[in-house]
């Protein structure tokens, strides 16, 4: 099953994330959070990623290196002001353009610096390993005993796939937006969480649940009819 990051965790981690001084990790970071996109996806966004949809929603163009193709998905607010931020920075950078292996097509990339990539370790895995430890999510381990993050990059992904699923979206939409071409991988996101189920025994069988039908009320109460109850 994907590890999802549970909501309590990403209400702790996310304003550690807001907090991050460089932009492009900043960005990366949040781009993740809200796209469902793979880190390498993420690396090797190019210059003109991101426009708008008719009705203003930020869009965000995935170049798709795992399955070659691309796809446009929607992109929460937050993610696209902070890329943005670093479209401006890189906008009249000197860099020459690189040439896509696979089409031959010159691309600007985004995410760059000194005319090399940046790496995932940079983007990703250095930054979120800092916001985990700043609010004490980590466990046992890491360099020198003092610990080690719970939460990485990816789980970001496998984490707008189970909010997709568990909040209603087509399972057709899941593997837009994932990238997915395979139903079967998209349909693991459609498993039930645990929540879920959580939430469904509560309304069938917790306190004050109704279990017997509309008269259960008054049944329970001793306001029902002996005649009815007959």
């Amino acid at each position: 099953m994907p590890r999802f990051i549970p909501d309590q965790e990403l209400d702790r981690l996310m304003p550690a994330i807001d907090a991050i001084a460089c932009p492009f990790q900043r960005a990366a970071l949040l781009v993740a959070r809200w796209s469902g996109a793979r880190r390498t996806e993420i690396q090797r966004l190019p210059l003109d990623c991101l426009d708008r949809y008719p009705d203003g929603t930020a869009r965000l163009r995935l170049s798709g290196r795992k399955t070659y193709k691309e796809r446009v998905v929607p992109l929460h607010e937050d993610a696209a002001e902070a890329l943005q931020k670093v479209i401006d920075l890189r906008r009249n950078a000197p860099e020459r353009p690189f040439t896509d292996e696979r089409t031959g097509e010159e691309i600007r990339y985004l995410f760059m610096s000194h005319g090399k990539l940046l790496s995932t370790y940079y983007l990703f895995e250095t930054p979120i390993q800092d916001a985990c430890k700043a609010v004490g999510l980590v466990r046992p381990g890491g360099r020198g005993g003092t610990g080690r993050g719970t939460v990485s990059a990816h789980r970001f992904r496998h984490t707008i796939g189970t909010q997709l699923a568990e909040r209603g979206a087509k399972l057709h939409t899941i593997m837009k937006i994932l990238g997915h071409t395979s139903v079967n991988m998209a349909l693991v996101y459609a498993q039930i969480s645990d929540q879920e189920v959580l939430r469904d025994y509560q309304a069938v069988l917790g306190p004050g649940a109704t279990l017997a039908g509309p008269a259960a009320d008054e049944l329970r109460s001793g306001t029902l009819p002996d005649a009815s109850v007959d």
